[in-house]
């Protein structure tokens, strides 16, 4: 080393230095930035009063907002790191039937997505709440998939609820096919939509199902369509049902 490079040492270290010091304070900025981004981030999504859980590619649990910690009824710290579909879900059928669905979602089936689109968690007392889920895929840079991050409505009530209005309905239309008279219910087109048995076997139908959709002028009686038409708007203006 001549005496011009020993010379010049001491610069390039200094410079060095310098730069290193630089790069150091970019990477603790960049830290800092990065770290508020997922405070807010977290803030945001422990307002959703829904349930938000991210999962990884094996379906461990990355992060979920306070909502879903709510529901389980377990802290965050006992769920980070936890599998979801074993831990969370009820059994078998979390392990042995959503979890390798998930496991084909990840690997780049789309089509599994409609059996995640559904399915129960166990809350906090051990009882199974129905959720309606939408699910969105977590990808790095370079476009590869890193997890899911998943929203999670409860929809056991309404569940329960279009249940309860389904057997309603089947109860009322049992005792209409008992009473002996002619039963049907048009919409404000007047066109039919429903009957019961007896009515359908007067149109020369075998099957209440086949009138609905049909106005008068497609039935036997078309002749007298008009007529009868004029007899159901009379009653749609009065409010109140009529005897024939």
């Amino acid at each position: 080393m001549s005496m011009d490079d020993r010379a010049l040492l001491p610069r390039q270290l200094e410079e060095e230095r310098a730069a290193r010091k630089k790069a150091e304070d970019l990477l603790e900025e960049k830290v800092r930035e990065l770290t508020l981004a997922n405070q807010l981030l977290q803030r945001y999504l422990d307002s959703v009063p829904c349930m938000v859980v991210a999962l990884d590619t094996r379906a461990c649990i990355s992060m979920i907002n306070r909502a879903g910690c709510a529901l389980l009824g377990q802290p965050e710290s006992a769920l980070l790191g936890q599998a979801w579909f074993e831990h969370c879900l009820p059994q078998p059928g979390g392990k042995s039937v959503l979890l390798p669905c998930f496991l084909q979602l990840v690997g780049g089936d789309g089509q599994a997505r409609e059996a995640l689109s559904e399915y129960p968690v166990v809350d906090g007392d051990g009882q199974q709440r129905l959720m309606a889920w939408h699910t969105a895929m977590l990808t790095n840079a370079a476009g590869r998939i890193v997890g899911t991050l998943s929203s999670g409505e409860e929809i056991t009530e309404r569940k329960l609820a279009e249940v309860a209005i389904a057997e309603s309905r089947n109860l009322l239309l049992k005792i209409i096919d008992t009473v002996p008279a002619r039963v049907f219910w048009k919409d404000t087109d007047l066109r039919f939509l429903g009957c019961n048995r007896r009515f359908a076997e007067d149109a020369g139908m075998q099957n209440p199902d086949e009138l609905i959709g049909k106005d008068d002028y497609q039935m036997v009686w078309a002749e007298q369509a008009d007529h009868y038409r004029a007899d159901d708007r009379e009653v749609m203006a009065a409010g109140a049902p009529r005897l024939f």
